[in-house]
C-alpha cells in the first residue's frame, strides 16, 4: 500500500473524480483505515459510548433530576 493513498493532504488535493478513481483501487484494509483513522471499537464500546452521549442530551434538555 502506497503512503499517500490516506495522506489527508494527498486526499485533499484529489478532484471528486481524482478521488472516486483513487478510492476504486482500495483494498478493504484501506477503507478501513481511511473510515476508522483512529481504529475500530467493539459493540460494547460503541453502546457505551452511545448511552453516555444520550445521557448527556437528556441532562442538556431536561436538567439532572430526569435521569433520577
Amino acid at each position: 500500500m502506497e503512503k499517500k493513498h490516506l495522506d489527508e493532504a494527498y486526499l485533499a488535493s484529489l478532484s471528486e473524480e481524482e478521488l472516486l478513481e483513487e478510492q476504486k483501487k482500495w483494498t478493504a484494509k484501506q477503507w478501513q483505515q481511511y473510515l476508522c483513522p483512529n481504529g475500530t471499537m467493539t459493540l460494547d464500546e460503541f453502546r457505551n459510548l452511545l448511552i453516555k452521549k444520550v445521557d448527556e442530551k437528556i441532562l442538556e434538555k431536561y436538567g439532572p433530576d430526569y435521569l433520577k
